[in-house]
């Protein structure tokens, strides 16, 4: 009994389209490695915390009828520092914390171009350069200010100073304000928000009525702000 071998020869054509669906895929995995980064780079204003200083010290600092308290770990490690704001009436319930790890102010230098027509507004904000990370360098207590300074950034060996102050408002009301030195012109609060949290306002919009997690949801405020306690 003879076997006879058979021996299937991939012709040149099938070969090329196989060459050429590679390279397909590999271009269109760049694009999108590229169109993250390009994203994460306009988008994403956190960084993160690299740094906590011994004028930091953790504890909780009662500011009014509201708690701040700060978390740190033991080893130093600032992966796991958190800030946290709860009120003395209910201190189980956070009405607002940071990101263990992240950045929860950070800056950029920029220039807006707001444009008219028919009262409706067209905002494009071009962003220069943007200071991510962040060091909590202190937190000092004055009067009935709590104030938390340190140093944000920006890359290479550039850097520029913050402070963010809180004050008691009203019993239900926690004043708070960030400032950072010239020439950066914005500044970023970043926090963590509830699964089932939404945001909408922002004026009026023709697109979406929920604004979480857009990138199109510019919000323009000078000024103290409050957070509330309900």
């Amino acid at each position: 009994m003879h076997e006879k071998k058979v021996c299937v020869r991939e012709s040149r054509s099938s070969m090329q389209v196989r060459i050429y669906s590679l390279i397909l895929g590999l271009v269109v995995l760049l694009s999108g490695l590229i169109l993250y980064l390009i994203w994460k780079n306009s988008c994403c204003a956190s960084g993160s915390l690299v740094e906590v200083g011994r004028g930091a010290v953790p504890g909780v600092y009662s500011v009014g009828d509201f708690e701040v308290a700060l978390e740190t770990r033991e080893d130093g490690n600032p992966s796991g520092t958190l800030l946290s704001i709860a009120h003395r009436s209910r201190p189980e319930r956070a009405l607002w914390n940071s990101i263990p790890g992240e950045s929860f102010v950070s800056a950029a230098r920029g220039q807006e171009e707001i444009r008219e027509s028919r009262s409706h507004f067209s905002i494009e904000d071009r962003v220069r350069e943007r200071c991510r990370d962040q060091t909590m360098d202190r937190v000092e207590e004055e009067e009935e200010e709590l104030r938390i300074a340190g140093r944000l950034l920006c890359g290479g060996e550039r850097e520029v100073g913050y402070t963010l102050v809180f004050s008691p408002e009203a019993d239900d009301r926690l004043r708070f304000r960030a400032e950072v030195e010239e020439p950066y012109n914005r500044v970023y609060l970043t926090y963590a928000t509830d699964a089932d949290e939404r945001f909408f306002g922002f004026g009026t919009q023709y697109t979406r009525l929920d604004m979480k997690g857009s990138p199109g949801a510019h919000l323009y405020l000078t000024g103290p702000h409050c957070l509330y306690q309900s």
